[in-house]
Formats: structure tokens, sequence, C-alpha cells
């Protein structure tokens, strides 16, 4: 059964609330914007068929690569743009006496 555009008590109050809600929350949402701007850079690198994708994080230590994945796990697209991104990031942290770290999602990925 359709209902008309009068709803009942709850949904108006679940409504009013939200909308309550809305204007407290906005400095912190500035805030956290704010945040996200000021955070270490980070650089994505995508492979030339556009199904992985790789972060490298600047911090304080280094390097740091993370956010490692694919479109399908499993079918080496991951580590087709390993293989090509790899060699050129080590051999540029190298001539600049840049340490790299990583975060590995299992303990084959942390072996590499």
């Amino acid at each position: 059964m359709a209902r008309g555009r009068e709803g009942n008590v709850i949904d108006r109050a679940i409504s009013l609330a939200c909308a309550l809600m809305w204007w407290p929350c906005y400095p912190l949402l500035a805030v956290m914007q704010i945040t996200l701007i000021h955070r270490p850079t980070a650089t994505y690198y995508m492979s030339a068929e556009r199904d992985a994708v790789i972060a490298i994080s600047t911090t304080r230590k280094g390097w740091h690569v993370s956010d490692h994945g694919s479109a399908a796990p499993g079918t080496a697209q991951g580590k087709n743009l390993r293989t090509a991104l790899l060699p050129h990031l080590t051999e540029q942290a190298r001539s600049d006496n840049i340490s790299i770290h990583a975060t590995a999602a299992n303990a084959k990925l942390a072996a590499l």
C-alpha cells in the first residue's frame, strides 16, 4: 500500500533530527577537509590498462608503498604493475638516498 506525503511521526522525527544535527557538524567537516589537504602527499600509479593501482606516500621516514589493488585479484594485474613500476622507483630512491617501506596484504606480498 502506498503512503501519501504525510508520512508517519517517526519518519518526520528522524528527518528533523538529521536536519538539526547537520549544522553543529559543519565545523567538524571543515576541520576534516583541512586535515586531508595537509596530510602527507600520496601519488597513485595506475597500469596502462587501468586495471591495477598502487599508492606511494611520502613520509618522514621515506616512501611508503600501500593501497595496492587490482580490478580482478589473482589475475597478475597487480604483479604486472609492480614489475613495470618498482624498478624505476627503487632506482630513483637509491639515487636520492630514500628508504622504501611497504604495507603488505599477505605473506606472499611481504616477501616481495
